[in-house]
């Protein structure tokens, strides 16, 4: 009875809040790291270390764009929630000077990640350990003077964010830069936060198929995990209250509203979608508004003491 109960609270598309944090187990989501989970995002990479999603290709270069140090010559770099180190890597080729440390709480992820590091000839500047950014211990293990720090694509799995910010803000040196990205609710989409249920369907590029309807899901292991979209208000609140100052925020990929539903709009989201050009993308956001912007990346400096 109990777990026909949690059945049907899972299948509640409008369950919002923190009512929905239990049913979500990290057991199962240590699990699904294991098996699949972002590993795919490795089976795209072409030969400079970068997805071939469109989506992903563009956060990652406009996150790049935006490491702006407040220190001259050599800085240190964290990256939190690495995942499998694509983030952690590319900032490493990209910026000669810096040491950069990945901490995710999945261990074989990390492992994926120190092989990327290896591959691309960064690995005497990279390292990573396991660590859950959620710890009361998260301060000691990576410490702290951190110049710039990455939290992209985390806080929309945490159903508090709140503590994690203010952790991070305070392992940052004074002036240092926290550049985060978020997916942001657009006009289409239900307000709240999400229960989603995924399966991999073990093919060989882990690809998946996921719903906020268990039932729809194809047989297989199923993975519950928490997601949230943010609006922008919501995004400054919660900055705020972290004690992080904006410094910019920017939205990033273009989705096309439902309603332009005509051959050239869908022209121009097959284009977007396909070629990653940041010119067409920004000409898109520019011309719908940036509210139908898939992401929000801000740039964030923790006040000088």
């Amino acid at each position: 009875m109990k777990a026909a109960n949690r059945d049907a609270e899972l299948d509640t598309e409008n369950q919002q809040g923190p009512d929905i944090v239990n049913d979500v187990s990290p057991e199962i989501l240590r699990r699904y790291y294991e098996v699949g989970w972002e590993r795919r995002w490795l089976s795209w990479l072409n030969d400079e270390g970068v997805p071939g999603d469109a989506g992903y290709k563009l956060r990652l270069k406009r996150t790049l764009d935006l490491v702006q140090p407040s220190r001259s010559g050599p800085f240190r770099m964290l990256d939190a929630g690495c995942g499998v180190g694509i983030y952690t890597v590319q900032c490493a080729r990209r910026f000669p000077h810096a040491t950069v440390f990945g901490v995710d709480v999945s261990g074989s992820q990390l492992e994926a990640a120190a092989v990327l590091a290896k591959r691309f000839h960064v690995d005497t500047r990279v390292r990573f350990q396991t660590c859950d950014l959620t710890s009361g211990a998260f301060g000691q293990e990576v410490g702290g003077g951190w110049d710039v720090v990455l939290v992209t694509e985390v806080l929309e799995h945490l159903p508090d964010p709140l503590p994690v910010l203010k952790k991070i803000r305070d392992v940052m040196a004074p002036g240092g830069q926290v550049i985060i990205s978020v997916p942001q609710l657009t006009p289409d989409e239900q307000e709240g936060a999400w229960v989603y249920h995924r399966v991999l369907t073990g093919k060989p590029d882990f690809d998946s198929v996921e719903s906020m309807d268990r039932h729809a899901l194809p047989h297989g292991e199923i993975f519950t995990y928490y997601h949230r979209h943010y609006r922008p208000e919501e995004m400054r609140r919660l900055l705020a209250d972290a004690g992080l100052v904006v410094a910019g925020v920017g939205t990033v990929f273009w989705q096309r509203p439902r309603r332009c539903a005509a051959v050239w709009w869908r022209g121009m989201d097959y284009l977007v979608r396909r070629t990653a050009w940041t010119w067409l993308d920004c000409a898109m956001l520019g011309l719908t508004g940036p509210e139908w912007g898939h992401n929000l990346l801000w740039d964030c400096r923790v006040a000088q003491k």
